[in-house]
């Protein structure tokens, strides 16, 4: 078994470079799959046709030569890969309408560390550090609108990416030093 359960949100992370994209990818090529071979499951959009797959691409970084390596059929009409936006708030409200409207059967975005709110946007450098924590509230208000947006018969999955805490780095090259090995 297993899967991607609708409604809730799911998540995709790791460190960088281990196929975290490409396992979006993948997940995007089964959903057309699905979509096509069981459409009674899927349901169908509110214009009576299939139900949408859309790719949120906060970082222009898609390829459509990799997504056919990995077996998405970009000439497919209902799949959308939205990238047109200037930041990170657009990019939500572009997400909370298609949740909403109840069109799409599998919304993913990659990757919520690229999303800029506005405020971090318009925030001259000098000044970001009076922003700490701002990208965490911005998060957890991305996920109250999606949660509160989906209606039940949406995916929706997003990929972060792990990352190293100074403290993480520090403590690996202290125990790297003097070999120190735990117990």
């Amino acid at each position: 078994g297993g899967g991607i359960t609708v409604p809730r949100i799911s998540s995709l992370y790791g460190p960088p470079s281990v196929y975290k994209s490409t396992g979006i990818y993948d997940l995007i090529a089964n959903a057309q799959k699905l979509r096509e071979s069981h459409p009674e499951v899927v349901g169908l959009a509110s214009d009576g046709k299939p139900k949408y797959i859309v790719l949120v691409d906060p970082e222009k970084s898609m390829s459509p030569v990799h997504l056919k390596h990995c077996g998405v059929d970009i000439t497919d009409q209902r799949f959308i890969v939205l990238d047109n936006f200037t930041d990170g708030d657009e990019a939500v409200d572009q997400i909370v309408d298609i949740l909403e409207s109840g069109d799409a059967m599998l919304v993913c975005l990659d990757s919520l560390t690229t999303l800029m709110s506005r405020r971090e946007i318009d925030t001259d450098t000098k000044d970001l550090i009076k922003l700490q924590g701002w990208q965490g509230k911005f998060t957890s208000g991305i996920f109250k609108k999606i949660h509160n947006a989906n209606k039940g018969e949406t995916a929706f999955v997003f990929v972060n990416q792990i990352r190293d805490t100074l403290g993480d780095k520090m403590n690996r090259a202290i125990n790297d030093d003097t070999n120190y090995k735990p117990t």
